[in-house]
């Protein structure tokens, strides 16, 4: 089934994961010949890849994998329901793949919200869905990943979602994916603070008011809506009387802007063109995350 990598391409995160050169290779076959779909897939494993300082090598594995696969059931060879998320995780069940891989490619992206619109009334009774920390990975990692597969911020994402779909089912998903980035980014940030800051009362302000605010991201979320976007930043006016949730909320998104934004420089590094605007974009975006993050501790540890 796995097929030799082209030597003229550039080697992949998941290359250096045991077993994933396999699934990389099952993607390629099924998807290849539908559009940019290999695209998105590859993209989403490269981000997945990037989460895995969240999780055990094994489970690490496993997201990059499900992340690799999640849209397989496009391909017409196995689509059976035309929902392609049930299509994929059947297929990967079928040919003996992990059920928990194939667990969450059935559910990923919160795919039981939009079931019952394709006729699939039995989802949760096939494929029981897993929650947590990883299924978020997964969801994170798709809605970084353009169709087209160039790395985008989620609202991006979200906003085509809208354009293609505008329903109400599709409004609760996104509010409810959104939840599920700032839980991956709250993750994030948490892993990089407990790196690099020794000063054990940054880490109390950080633990106390990451609980703040995932309570608040929550009940916003259910509500439907984003409560605070990517657009906003320190220097707003109203930036340094927010409470100390939100600008930790801010600093979050700044800091996935820039960490997005260095990975889609740093995978296509071969292309030399508009060099010189990605270094200043990354420069500009640095200096954001850096004045969010600065704003952040001197309210927070006042």
């Amino acid at each position: 089934m796995a097929r030799p990598r082209d030597p003229a391409q550039p080697a992949l995160p998941w290359e250096v994961l045991p077993g994933l050169v396999e699934v990389e290779a099952l993607a390629r076959e099924l998807l290849v010949a539908e559009g940019t779909r290999l695209a998105h897939v590859r993209t989403a494993g490269f981000v997945a890849s990037r989460l895995a300082v969240l999780f055990d090598p094994e489970e690490a594995e496993l997201l990059v994998a499900a992340a690799t696969l999640h849209d397989i059931g496009y391909a017409q060879r196995i689509a059976r329901t035309g929902f392609h998320p049930l299509d994929g995780g059947a297929f990967l069940l079928a040919e003996g793949y992990p059920e928990r891989l194939a667990g969450l490619v059935a559910n990923h992206s919160l795919a039981i919200l939009t079931a019952d619109e394709h006729g699939i009334h039995d989802l949760a009774e096939q494929f029981p869905r897993e929650e947590g920390l990883l299924a978020d990975a997964l969801a994170y990692a798709d809605m970084h990943s353009a169709p087209d597969g160039r790395i985008i911020p989620i609202e991006h994402r979200l906003a085509d979602i809208a354009r293609r779909h505008d329903d109400p089912v599709e409004a609760t998903r996104a509010g409810q994916l959104r939840a599920a980035m700032a839980r991956v980014g709250a993750a994030l940030l948490a892993a990089q603070l407990g790196e690099r800051i020794g000063h054990p009362g940054h880490a109390q302000v950080v633990h106390a008011h990451r609980r703040r605010w995932a309570a608040s991201l929550h009940r916003s979320a259910s509500a439907g809506r984003s409560r605070v976007t990517q657009d906003q930043h320190a220097s707003d006016p109203e930036h340094g009387d927010a409470p100390l949730s939100a600008q930790f909320d801010v600093w979050w998104s700044a800091e996935a802007r820039y960490s997005l934004e260095l990975e889609r420089y740093s995978y296509d590094a071969s292309n030399r063109t508009g060099a010189r605007e990605a270094a200043l974009r990354l420069a500009h975006l640095r200096s954001r995350a850096d004045r969010d993050r600065d704003s952040y501790f001197r309210q927070a540890l006042r």
